[in-house]
Protein backbone atom coordinates (compact mmCIF):
# COMPACT_ATOMS: atom_id res chain seq x y z
CA UNK A 1 0.00 0.00 0.00
CA UNK A 2 2.78 2.40 0.90
CA UNK A 3 4.48 1.63 -2.41
CA UNK A 4 1.38 2.64 -4.42
CA UNK A 5 1.12 5.95 -2.58
CA UNK A 6 4.78 6.64 -3.26
CA UNK A 7 4.38 5.91 -6.98
CA UNK A 8 1.32 8.14 -7.32
CA UNK A 9 3.27 10.93 -5.62
CA UNK A 10 6.08 10.51 -8.16
CA UNK A 11 3.59 10.46 -11.06
CA UNK A 12 1.88 13.59 -9.78
CA UNK A 13 5.14 15.48 -9.36
CA UNK A 14 6.19 14.48 -12.89
CA UNK A 15 2.88 15.72 -14.30
CA UNK A 16 3.22 18.90 -12.25
CA UNK A 17 6.57 19.61 -13.91
CA UNK A 18 5.02 19.04 -17.35
CA UNK A 19 2.04 21.27 -16.53
CA UNK A 20 4.32 24.02 -15.20
CA UNK A 21 6.39 23.71 -18.36
CA UNK A 22 3.31 24.13 -20.54
CA UNK A 23 2.11 27.11 -18.49
CA UNK A 24 5.51 28.80 -18.75
CA UNK A 25 5.68 28.05 -22.47
CA UNK A 26 2.23 29.46 -23.25
CA UNK A 27 2.83 32.35 -20.86
CA UNK A 28 5.98 33.36 -22.71
CA UNK A 29 4.17 32.98 -26.05
CA UNK A 30 1.41 35.28 -24.83
CA UNK A 31 3.97 37.73 -23.49
CA UNK A 32 5.49 37.86 -26.98
CA UNK A 33 2.23 37.96 -28.98
CA UNK A 34 0.04 40.22 -26.83
CA UNK A 35 2.24 43.35 -26.76
CA UNK A 36 2.56 43.28 -30.57
CA UNK A 37 -1.22 43.02 -30.94
CA UNK A 38 -1.75 45.82 -28.43
CA UNK A 39 0.81 48.04 -30.17
CA UNK A 40 -0.82 47.44 -33.58
CA UNK A 41 -4.23 48.12 -32.06
CA UNK A 42 -2.99 51.34 -30.44
CA UNK A 43 -1.39 52.46 -33.72
CA UNK A 44 -4.63 51.80 -35.62
CA UNK A 45 -6.72 53.67 -33.03
CA UNK A 46 -4.41 56.69 -32.98
CA UNK A 47 -4.24 56.67 -36.79
CA UNK A 48 -8.06 56.67 -36.90
CA UNK A 49 -8.18 59.55 -34.41
CA UNK A 50 -5.71 61.75 -36.26
CA UNK A 51 -6.71 61.12 -39.88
Amino acid sequence: MQNIKHETKILLSNHLEIIIGYVLFFGSLLAIILPEMLIKFAINVTADLFY
